[in-house]
């Protein structure tokens, strides 16, 4: 997780083997997956995580690392939340 000063960035890094250029721009599409993995699932993990963060005004986006491909996840207009001031209240047993 990285600040990026009104913005936040997550990384997920997949070590597997990088993906083709073809399939970094087709895992976000629903149904669709990389390559024939043989591994199951839908592919809609993506393609939500993708609808969900440009509702909200983020971006999403796949790009190969040495360690193999990464997720980014991009979200905007990120303000740190306000420390909680709350009053602790001590638990007590009632036993």
């Amino acid at each position: 997780m990285k600040d990026l000063g009104g913005s936040l960035e997550f990384r997920v890094t997949n070590t597997s083997n990088p993906l083709g250029d073809e399939d970094l721009e087709k895992i976000f599409r629903p149904f669709e997956r990389a390559g024939t993995s043989g591994e199951p699932g839908f592919g809609l993990g993506l393609a939500i995580v993708k609808k969900i963060m440009e509702a909200h005004g983020g971006t999403v986006r796949a790009q190969n690392t040495e360690q193999g491909f990464a997720i980014f996840v991009v979200s905007k207009d990120y303000s740190p939340p306000e420390p909680a001031n709350h009053h602790m209240v001590p638990w007590t047993s009632h036993s």
